[in-house]
């Protein structure tokens, strides 16, 4: 907990802002985020003043560099930070980001979002002939199938 408390000063001293870039796009403060500490991929919050930061590196350090980060940008705020937590992640949040939007393009007609809570991107449908539809058009893609998740009936 201290070290979120210092890290701001820390990076200031160092040149560099303390924060990222605020924006109305959440998106731009993860990718800003990971631009900075490369290996985040995003963030989700548990109960009790639980905060899981997926890393690609699963190091506390870069978690808490990242959430000190990206903190002030979230809104609605979070509230007290007892516990970071950080999960290994398999993605950077940019990677999950440019992935995305190579599957919007190539599925216009579904929801793939990105999901901070799984380091995943999530495609939804609703009829079954789409789900071998999604499968093939991710083979044709460079999106590596094990970041996507695919849910439907």
């Amino acid at each position: 907990m201290r070290t979120i408390l210092l890290l701001p000063f820390l990076l200031a001293a160092c040149g560099e802002p303390p924060t990222v870039a605020c924006s109305s796009d959440i998106e731009e403060v993860y990718a800003e985020t990971a631009r900075r500490v490369p290996g985040f991929g995003g963030l989700f919050l548990g109960g009790r003043g639980t905060v899981h930061v997926f890393m690609t590196s699963g190091e506390l350090k870069d978690a808490e560099r990242a959430l000190a980060l990206a903190r002030p940008c979230i809104d609605p705020p979070i509230g007290e930070v007892r516990q970071i937590i950080p999960v290994t992640g398999d993605y950077d949040y940019r990677d999950l980001r440019t992935w995305r939007d190579t599957l919007v393009e190539a599925l216009p007609d579904l929801d793939v979002s990105i999901r901070t809570n799984s380091n995943r991107i999530h495609i939804a449908y609703m009829d079954r002939p789409d789900r071998a539809r999604i499968e093939s058009t991710v083979r044709q893609t460079d999106v590596p199938p094990d970041a996507v998740l695919v849910a439907g009936p």
